[in-house]
């Protein structure tokens, strides 16, 4: 999942990869997704184009 985030990767797009549905794809994002710098970042850069 992290790989799919670092990617941008929309929701529907990985959980269509990984085969969970949309509940069991946010578990896996809640257990497995690792929070990393690089994602805070472009969070950031995302909420400042608003």
């Amino acid at each position: 999942m992290t790989m799919l985030a670092k990617a941008e990767c929309t929701m529907p797009e990985s959980y269509s990869i990984i085969g969970h549905t949309l509940v069991g794809a946010n578990k896996v994002l809640e257990n497995y997704l690792a929070r990393t710098n690089l994602l805070a970042k472009s969070a950031i850069a995302k909420l400042r184009l608003l």
